[in-house]
């Protein structure tokens, strides 16, 4: 197994309880919840680290999402979830009644989208957090700027209730924290533009440091 990937024996699935907000709904209307667990407890994808011209923050009508590019680890993660779920849940009755397939290759679970970028939304509690000297502080959202992202999604589950395109169930997830660390400073290159801007010589004003010597 590669060091950091999920392990699908290790996911479960727990009992199917119901979420429906109305009162006395139509049977097709009523929405179900199971909860998507690793080693019996929640769980959180970690990506890789983004580039700040690969990281984008949208807006909907339903509220934010993160566009997160999706490397092949990435992905392997989010394939491993999808064949652990499709191969274990079960539709509660009140929607697998009603169901039916449109052709032989008709299913009711909608898939994770499965192109380059993946649109994930913010969750209601997700954090803003900056990275600097290996210490994390948290910041608020205007305070991104350039440098690396590190976006963690948590899977919370599966849902049951009505989808588009004859689909009942689906995997929910959410950006949980965003981790910004922004990019380091060229010390020896402000120093170039500093003494450019002033008309001065680099090699008759400044000394740059000698890089330490690795043992």
């Amino acid at each position: 197994m590669e060091e950091g990937s999920l392990e699908m024996d290790k996911l479960t699935l727990s009992p199917t309880y119901e979420v429906t907000k109305v009162l006395n709904p139509i049977p097709e209307a009523r929405k179900f919840k199971q909860n998507l667990l690793y080693r019996h407890n929640p769980f959180l994808i970690k990506t890789e680290s983004i580039p700040f011209e690969k990281f984008k923050i949208k807006d909907n009508c339903y509220g934010q999402y993160v566009v997160i590019p999706v490397s092949k680890w990435f992905r392997k993660q989010l394939d491993c979830i999808e064949e652990y779920v499709t191969l274990n849940i079960s539709l509660p009755s009140p929607l697998s009644d009603k169901w039916k397939a449109r052709d032989d290759k008709d299913t009711p679970y909608r898939k994770i989208w499965d192109g380059d970028e993946l649109f994930v939304p913010l969750s209601k509690w997700c954090q803003f957090l900056k990275c600097e000297n290996d210490c994390l502080k948290q910041i608020s959202q205007s305070d991104f700027g350039d440098g690396t992202y590190e976006i963690s999604v948590s899977i919370s589950g599966v849902f049951y209730g009505e989808h588009k395109e004859n689909k009942l169930a689906s995997i929910t997830m959410f950006v949980q924290s965003i981790v910004y660390k922004p990019k380091e400073d060229n010390v020896d290159a402000i120093i170039d533009e500093i003494l450019k801007g002033s008309g001065e010589h680099p090699s008759k004003h400044a000394k740059r440091r000698r890089k330490k010597e690795t043992v």
